[in-house]
């Protein structure tokens, strides 16, 4: 998968992701009186953690994204006249608040990477599927950062420029 392909596959399944409602359902708990459950209260924990693990994979690769592209994100432009009264921030704007967000969520969850099995395995959850898709993607999109300039620990999450 290329690169360009990579990267639409992540937005097309996040867009899809972010339009969707009433989650409870598409994983066959109860909604409506319309709508039947379909799976268990411990089948729906198990697909609950499957897709904290795809996240967790999504929200890694949006990190090392955030560390790879920040020396060219950061502005040419001279610096406006500091306030002697502040401290200095060495970072600043949008792409370093994504980042500090990026980092904190990542830091504070307790999900682990999904295996390699779970990545190639398709699953008849639609949600749940794409998901994987994001995680997959995420998986594959590793290697177009440079491992030098920034790593994501896969077990704790933590970055380090």
């Amino acid at each position: 998968m290329t690169y360009g392909e990579n990267g639409h596959l992540l937005r097309a399944e996040l867009s899809s992701l972010l339009r969707q409602h009433r989650i409870q359902l598409r994983i066959g708990g109860p909604g409506t009186h319309t709508v039947p459950v379909t799976t268990t209260g411990e089948e729906r924990a198990q697909i609950g953690e499957q897709i904290r693990r795809y996240r967790q994979s999504a929200l890694t690769w949006s990190l090392q994204a955030t560390i790879a592209v920040g020396p060219e994100a950061e502005s040419r432009l001279s610096p406006r006249a500091t306030n002697p009264f502040r401290l200095t921030s060495a970072q600043h704007g949008g792409l370093a608040a994504l980042h500090q967000a990026l980092d904190h969520t990542v830091r504070a969850s307790t999900a682990p990477l999904p295996s390699m099995a779970e990545l190639t395995t398709r699953n008849e959850l639609p949600l749940v599927e794409q998901w994987r898709q994001i995680a997959r993607a995420a998986a594959l999109g590793e290697h177009d950062f440079d491992a030098a300039s920034a790593t994501v620990n896969s077990t704790t999450g933590s970055s380090t420029p």
